[in-house]
Formats: C-alpha cells, sequence, structure tokens
C-alpha cells in the first residue's frame, strides 16, 4: 500500500514537471507571437503612412488630370497646366490664353469672347480621350 502510494506521488510529480514544461513552452511562443504581432503592425502602420502619403499626392495631382479637369472657374493660366493641347483649343473658340486675355477664367474668358462655353469645355475635357478614328483592317 505504501509502495502504491509514493508511484502515485512520484507519477503526480512527473505530471506537473510536464505541464511545468508545456506552460514554459506555450509562454515562448506566446512571446514570438507578440514580437510578430508588434513587427506586423508597425510595418502595417509604415505602409499606412506611405498610402496616406501617396493618397495626398493624388489629390494634388487629380485637377491636373481626368477628363473633367477643366470648369469654367479653372484659371486660364491652370488649363494650360494641364493639357498641352488646352492653348489650341481656346484659341479655336478665339481665347488667346498665354496671357493678353486679362480674363481670368475660361468661364469669364468664354464670356467676353461670346464663345459657346458647354462646347469650349466639351473639347477641353475631351483633350485626354483617344482619338476615335477608323481602324485598320486585319490582314489574315
Amino acid at each position: 500500500m505504501l509502495t502504491a502510494l509514493i508511484i502515485g506521488e512520484i507519477a503526480l510529480l512527473a505530471a506537473l514537471l510536464f505541464l511545468f514544461a508545456r506552460v514554459r513552452a506555450l509562454r515562448e511562443d506566446l512571446e514570438r507571437l507578440e514580437e510578430r504581432f508588434i513587427d506586423h503592425r508597425l510595418a502595417a502602420e509604415e505602409e499606412s503612412e506611405a498610402l496616406k502619403a501617396g493618397m495626398a499626392d493624388l489629390r494634388r495631382l487629380a485637377p491636373r488630370a481626368g477628363p473633367a479637369g477643366f470648369t469654367a472657374e479653372t484659371p486660364l493660366a491652370r488649363a494650360l497646366e494641364m493639357h498641352p493641347g488646352a492653348a489650341g483649343v481656346l484659341a479655336s473658340f478665339g481665347i488667346a490664353a498665354g496671357g493678353a486675355e486679362p480674363w481670368g477664367t475660361i468661364g469669364e474668358a468664354a464670356r467676353a469672347r461670346g464663345a459657346d462655353l458647354a462646347s469650349l469645355l466639351g473639347r477641353l475635357n475631351r483633350l485626354g480621350e483617344r482619338p476615335r478614328g477608323p481602324s485598320l483592317p486585319v490582314i489574315p
């Protein structure tokens, strides 16, 4: 009976030692996971800041790009910066946008010259589109 009791206590101590070792291993695993989590979080924050900076650049450049960039309120000087073909379109409506005109915006210049503002803006906003011409025939 005493021998069985001693064997039982030894088995219990062995089980406790195993559990303590397992708990220590789990703590080490948890610490490694926490370090990886922190590294990933820092990387994500850096990426987020880079994306925010990129979005700020896009917002700043947005008025220069895109087919709907020209409005009646667009300053003539800005229109010339937005597309190299803007000067030709403005000139075709009688607007000299090179500085000789005293008007500040596309709308003001169109009104002063009696130009059709909707047509002018339509032509300006189509500057970014690809030409619409017949496609080349496919030769078999």
